[in-house]
């Protein structure tokens, strides 16, 4: 995990079950989680790193909520390459083409 001052003020490297780092996790609050999620990450991620994501989905998938994940290889946040962003903007309209509209 890289250890710079971006990194830390968004969270990276927060260790154990802390009230900050539990508080921010998305597993925290699970147990409460009935829809359909679809998770696009990248493989380099710092802010939200790729176990989080793995983790999330996981939990999502064992308690039967609909549930997708992509990851984006060479990606940080959001994927720079062409390909992936218009992967990424594809995925999502067909989501919610499927589910929200």
């Amino acid at each position: 995990m890289p250890s710079t001052r971006k990194a830390r003020a968004c969270g990276a490297g927060l260790k154990g079950n802390t009230p900050l780092s539990v508080g921010r996790s998305p597993v925290y609050y699970v147990q409460n989680a009935t829809t359909r999620t679809l998770i696009l990450h990248g493989e380099e991620a710092i802010r939200v790193p790729l176990d989080q994501a793995q983790e999330f989905y996981d939990a999502l998938w064992k308690r039967g909520v609909p549930v997708e994940r992509v990851v984006y290889p060479r990606a940080g946040h959001f994927p720079g390459e062409p390909g992936q962003v218009l992967d990424l903007f594809n995925r999502e309209i067909t989501w919610c083409g499927r589910y929200v509209w």
